[in-house]
């Protein structure tokens, strides 16, 4: 079990250890090398650059003994000391182990010259002008052995200011470069390998927390890189811009990043709610400071990053408490692993302000530290995802046991199941055999309201015909009785050219004929009769014409799908209608030319019949109100389809009844004088002509139907 107290006992004493005791880490007197850490004096600039010579004759105050640490400097300021070359060689090195300078310049006179030698570097200049081609700066400059130089160092940063300043030969410049380049490559190559191998792991287990991780990481290595100087020296070399810029835009990365790895890695959102809000507080100050380093002030930028930093570094350590507390085991390999890099940074304060000695171990203290945070929290993933992989083979353990009972449960309940479903199975094909009975008995049934509604236009049909002959008919009967008197006058015409005597007095008999056929009137007659036979022939072929009309509506020799003029169904249809159209109803026919329709054709004049009749009912009321009763007949063509519109205006549908027409049995009628299937026939009529019929309606103004069907049947008709 994680122990707070034993924790903070432990890391209090590794700090104190290390405070109290600097041989803990080693020191080792460099024969190639002299640390220049006694005997500096320090002049800050008041807002002006010193030239050489006032610098030289400035006032200057010495600083103790240790590692040049000044904070954030807003002025440039001087740094003076003097150096006697112990060394056997004459060419040496003045190396300023801090790469974040925007501007160095060294000034320095031997004992045996009288002139400055200038040497003018900074992070404001491209790489490439440095004359070492190091991360840090190193001057080049000649003291002879035993002799003393003067050095004067004008400095000029933006970032905080810790100067270590050493002079080394020719071979311990070269040694301590290699060695740095080596260490740091080691540190690297941890970095690169763990980002390799969680990506690997990522696109294995598909966990985002590996991929925030690998952020993570990548944002701890591009802090260090450009802590040391190599991201100005290889990644944006030619870019001073970017190198002065990017202590602000690495940090601020590395803080996000370490904000969402930590956000899904210990589950703040789910398991403390609160201290999630508290990491969102600091996202936001990271991104307040890295825009104010980078639009406002560059040194309130920085400040405000190293107070994020600072105090998110203790709410790190204070949520890991918590959620050790918790009993979260991801928590405990957390606080294991961030309070090293903890301790990495305390130690690096330190050797800044001299509390420990600066070597070659507080150089690299961070490397080393956040090198094992990052094992530390490879490890603590690793146990993640063990943890997980336990919890789920307890999970399908317990999936097994409950699978097994279930099965046990399953198995008792099977008898009574198969039971249960013989008696349901026994209700079930009685039901069938009940629903058998009554499809048949309602196919019987749909059958006789089919033929009602058949006998029912066939009574409408036949009491047209009955009208439309019996005009006919009564003009042929009317002229028979006049034609047989008449046929019977010249019957006794001819009997009396039949009774004469050609042997006696025929002119005498001549005349009395030609009386009789005066008295008779005989020219008339034959007018007469003439007027009568025509009069019955005219009815004869009007009875015909009639007959004619009436086979081309009933189509009875024509149930197949053939092309049909569907503007002579619709006059046929008129014509059978003729005795229900009376002389109040005005009837418009507006023919559009259309093309021959694909259908079948009795079915169609069964429409035309139904609608029009409807038509004609829906107009009875124009009657008794006195009004003019009009029926539009319109047809056109329109998209490959004809359209035929029936206009009446009649009474109307209500909104409430629209959506009733077309059902079965729904009738406006009496009782009696519909069966309320015609729409519903009609409709369907259409439909088997893959066809549609639109209602345009508004009570008391009269209705509309539009039947569209297409010229062609592309679509096989049931």
């Amino acid at each position: 079990m994680f122990n707070l107290k034993r924790y903070f006992k432990l890391i209090l004493l590794l700090v104190v250890l290390l405070v109290l005791n600097r041989t803990i880490v080693y020191a080792i007197n460099d024969p190639e090398s002299m640390s220049i850490d006694s005997g500096v004096s320090i002049y800050y600039e008041n807002g002006t650059q010193l030239s050489i010579e006032d610098a030289a004759n400035a006032r200057y105050t010495k600083l103790e003994k240790g590692i040049v640490n000044l904070g954030l400097q807003n002025n440039g300021f001087w740094l003076t000391f003097t150096v006697t070359n112990r060394f056997k060689e004459e060419k040496l090195y003045l190396k300023i182990a801090q790469p974040a300078i925007d501007r160095i310049t060294l000034y320095y006179i031997s004992s045996s010259d009288t002139n400055y030698v200038v040497k003018d570097l900074g992070e404001d200049k491209p790489f490439n002008e440095r004359i070492i081609k190091s991360p840090n700066y190193i001057f080049p400059v000649n003291i002879a052995p035993g002799k003393t130089g003067k050095f004067f160092l004008r400095i000029k940063s933006s970032d905080p200011v810790q100067i270590p300043i050493t002079l080394k030969t020719a071979k311990g410049i070269f040694q301590d470069e290699n060695e740095t380049a080596l260490i740091f490559g080691i540190y690297l190559g941890i970095i690169v390998i763990m980002i390799l191998y969680h990506l690997m792991i990522y696109t294995t287990v598909k966990d985002q927390s590996y991929l925030y991780y690998v952020l993570f990481i990548i944002g701890v290595g591009l802090s260090q890189i450009t802590l040391r100087g190599y991201g100005f020296q290889y990644l944006w070399p030619r870019f001073p811009i970017m190198a002065h810029y990017s202590t602000i835009i690495v940090p601020f990365f590395s803080g996000i990043t370490m904000a969402m790895f930590l956000k899904k890695f210990l589950q703040t959102k789910k398991l403390v709610p609160s201290w999630n809000i508290g990491i969102n507080l600091f996202v936001g100050l990271y991104c307040l400071s890295c825009i104010t380093g980078l639009f406002s002030s560059f040194t309130i930028g920085v400040l405000l990053l190293q107070v994020a930093a600072f105090s998110g570094s203790i709410f790190c350590l204070a949520l890991g408490f918590v959620l050790v507390r918790k009993k979260y085991r991801p928590a405990t390999f957390f606080m294991i692993a961030y309070s090293v890099f903890f301790v990495a940074i305390i130690l690096f304060v330190l050797s800044n302000f001299n509390v420990i000695q600066y070597n070659r171990f507080t150089a690299f203290i961070l490397e080393i530290g956040s090198a094992i945070q990052i094992v530390l929290l490879s490890l603590a993933l690793a146990d993640k995802i063990n943890t997980y992989r336990r919890e789920q083979f307890a999970a399908r353990q317990e999936a097994l046991s409950i699978s097994l009972e279930n099965e046990r449960l399953i198995r008792e309940q099977n008898i009574f199941l198969e039971a249960e479903v013989n008696k349901r199975t026994q209700q079930l094909v009685q039901a069938n055999n009940d629903l058998t009975e009554a499809l048949s008995t309602l196919k019987n049934t749909q059958a006789q309201l089919v033929n009602s509604e058949k006998m029912s236009s066939l009574g409408q049909l036949t009491a047209g015909i009955a009208h439309e002959i019996n005009n006919p008919i009564n003009f042929v009967t009317a002229n028979i009785k006049p034609l047989q008197m008449d046929i019977e006058d010249l019957q006794s015409i001819i009997l009396k050219y039949e009774q004469m005597d050609l042997t006696d007095n025929v002119p005498l008999q001549m005349e009395a004929v030609e009386e009789y056929k005066k008295q008779i009137d005989f020219d008339y007659l034959k007018k007469e009769i003439e007027i009568l036979l025509a009069g019955i022939s005219e009815g004869a072929n009007r009875t015909a014409d009639i007959v004619k009309e009436l086979r081309n509506f009933a189509r009875v020799d024509e149930d197949q799908m053939k092309f049909t003029d569907l503007e002579n169904g619709i006059d046929s249809t008129l014509l059978i209608l003729k005795h229900k159209l009376s002389a109040d109803v005005q009837t418009i026919r507006e023919k559009g030319g259309i093309p021959l329709v694909e259908c079948i054709p009795g079915k169609m004049n069964q429409i035309f019949m139904n609608i029009i009749v409807n038509a004609l009912d829906a107009m009875k009321i124009n009657v008794s109100k006195r009004l003019h009763s009009r029926l539009h007949i319109k047809t056109w063509t329109e998209n490959q389809e004809v359209h035929i519109s029936f206009k009446d205006n009649g009474t109307g549908i209500s909104e409430a009844r629209l959506n009733q027409i077309f059902d079965p049995f729904f009738t406006t009628k009496e009782v009696g004088e519909g069966t309320g299937l015609g729409l519903s026939i009609t409709q369907s009529i259409i439909k088997q002509h893959n066809g549609t019929i639109k209602v345009v309606t508004k009570e008391g103004e009269g209705s509309e139907f539009i039947i569209i069907l297409p010229i062609t049947q592309t679509k096989k008709i049931n």
